[in-house]
């Protein structure tokens, strides 16, 4: 088993990840924006990414 990434996968994974977080704000601003209750439920689910996991 592989306890620890190299610096190269280090480094996919952030780029990945950095990726994707321009366009979840922007979709998150776009639902808040024009879909009715979003507002709502953005109060009752804290972690919208994974809802239920926790």
């Amino acid at each position: 088993m592989k306890e620890r990434m190299s610096p190269g996968e280090n480094s996919t994974a952030d780029v990945v990840i950095l990726g994707f977080l321009p366009r979840m704000l922007i979709e998150e601003t776009t639902l808040r924006r024009e879909l009715t209750g979003y507002e709502e439920y953005m109060t009752r689910i804290r972690w919208r990414l994974l809802p239920g996991v926790v």
